[in-house]
C-alpha cells in the first residue's frame, strides 16, 4: 500500500507539471465554427508561469458580437488573392465579412493576408514577407523572432513571440483545462497577449495592451466554439455546397460547383427561403430569420444533399 501511494504521488506530480506541446496537427479542423465574443474591460488575469489557473470569471458574461468559421481557403470568394493558403478563418460581425489566410505546415503557422467584405484587393497583404505567428513545436518558454512586411503600414516590423505560461482558464462561466499563453511584442510598441486552447489548438482569448477596441467598444476578444461543436457537419460524403460564415448573423454566402436550386428549412420542416444559386457564389440575406438551426437542401439527378446552418443574433 505504501509503494502504491508513492507511485500515485509520482504519477500525480508528473501530470501536474507536464507541459503541453503544440504541433501543426493540433489546429482547429476545417469545418469548425463558433461565436466571437467581446468584453469592454481590458483587465484580465496576467499570471505567468507553469500550472497557472487564469481566473477571469470576475469579468462576467461576454457579449456575442459575431461568428467565425474555419474554412478551406479554396471555398472562399477571394482565394485567388492568396492562393498559396491552406488554412483560412472566416469571420462575420455586423456588415463585415472577412477572411484571414494562413499557411500551416509542420514547421510554422504564417499569416499571408487579410481580406474584408470580399473586395477586389486585400485589406492587408503579408505575402511579400509573411507574418510568422507560430513556430512548431510550441512549448513553455519557447521563443521566436520574425520580421514581416505589412502592406497597410508599408513597413517592415519585427515580432517577438514567447510562450509565457500554461495551465487552465476560467472564463465566461466555462473552464478550459489545457491552455497556453503567448505574448507578442512588435517593434511599433504594440504588445499582445493571446491564450490558446491546446487541443484543439485555437486562440481562446485575445488582449492588446495598446487599448485596441473592436466594434468601437470591445477590448477583449473571446472565441467560443463549445456551443456549436459539429454544427457544420455535412451529411453526404461529398457535398456540392459550401456555406459561410456558419453560424451566420446577417448574410450567408453559398458556394456551389454549378447552378442548383436550394431551399432553407427551419427546425419545424417549414421552407423559409427558396434560393436559386445561379452562380458559383450566392449571397443570401438571413437578417429576417430568428436565431436557430436551419437546413440548406438541394438536389441534382435524384441525389439529395444538405447541410446544417446556424443563424445567431
Amino acid at each position: 500500500m505504501k509503494y502504491a501511494l508513492v507511485i500515485f504521488y509520482i504519477f500525480s506530480s508528473i501530470l501536474s507539471y507536464s507541459q503541453p506541446i503544440v504541433n501543426s496537427t493540433n489546429v482547429l479542423p476545417i469545418g469548425s465554427v463558433g461565436l466571437i465574443k467581446g468584453h469592454p474591460i481590458n483587465t484580465v488575469d496576467l499570471s505567468t508561469g507553469s500550472n497557472i489557473t487564469w481566473n477571469n470569471n470576475f469579468l462576467g458574461a461576454f457579449n456575442a458580437i459575431g461568428t467565425f468559421s474555419v474554412l478551406n481557403p479554396s471555398s472562399t470568394p477571394t482565394f485567388s488573392l492568396f492562393s498559396s493558403s491552406n488554412y483560412c478563418i472566416g469571420f462575420s460581425y455586423g456588415s463585415v465579412l472577412g477572411f484571414n489566410y494562413y499557411i500551416n505546415n509542420s514547421s510554422f503557422f504564417d499569416l499571408i493576408g487579410k481580406e474584408q467584405n470580399t473586395g477586389s484587393s486585400s485589406s492587408d497583404d503579408y505575402s511579400l514577407n509573411t507574418k510568422r505567428e507560430l513556430v512548431y513545436p510550441i512549448t513553455y518558454l519557447s521563443t521566436h523572432i520574425d520580421t514581416f512586411f505589412s502592406s497597410t503600414s508599408s513597413s517592415i516590423l519585427t515580432l517577438t513571440s514567447t510562450c509565457t505560461g500554461y495551465g487552465s482558464m476560467n472564463i465566461d462561466g466555462k473552464t478550459y483545462n489545457n491552455v497556453i499563453r503567448i505574448d507578442r511584442n512588435y517593434s511599433n510598441s504594440v504588445i499582445e497577449q493571446t491564450w490558446y486552447n491546446v487541443s484543439p489548438f485555437y486562440p481562446l482569448l485575445y488582449r492588446a495592451t495598446n487599448n485596441a477596441t473592436f466594434l468601437g467598444q470591445m477590448s477583449l476578444l473571446y472565441l467560443d466554439v463549445s456551443s456549436f461543436a459539429g454544427i457544420n457537419e455535412i451529411n453526404n460524403k461529398q457535398s456540392k455546397i459550401n456555406c459561410f460564415p456558419n453560424p451566420a448573423n446577417e448574410t450567408l454566402y453559398i458556394r456551389t460547383k454549378e447552378k442548383v436550386n436550394l431551399i432553407l428549412i427551419n427546425c419545424f420542416g417549414e421552407i423559409v427561403k427558396t434560393i436559386n444559386a445561379i452562380s458559383t457564389l450566392t449571397i443570401v440575406d438571413v437578417s429576417d430569420l430568428n436565431s436557430g438551426v436551419y437546413y440548406l437542401k438541394g438536389s441534382e439527378n435524384e441525389s439529395v444533399f444538405h447541410q446544417k446552418v446556424m443563424v445567431v443574433r
